[in-house]
């Protein structure tokens, strides 16, 4: 699979930005409630 230039520039910049941990869960059913678009 080959990535344009855009699409490599959009993949680092999405992984360049700052994050912050939020909560660990044991169960699905035990995972917060989702706060906009999520990627793990």
């Amino acid at each position: 699979m080959e990535f344009s230039r855009d699409e490599i520039e959009a993949g680092r910049k999405l992984f360049a930005v700052d994050w912050q941990f939020e909560t660990a869960a044991a169960t699905a059913a035990s995972l917060p409630k989702m706060r906009g678009v999520e990627i793990a």
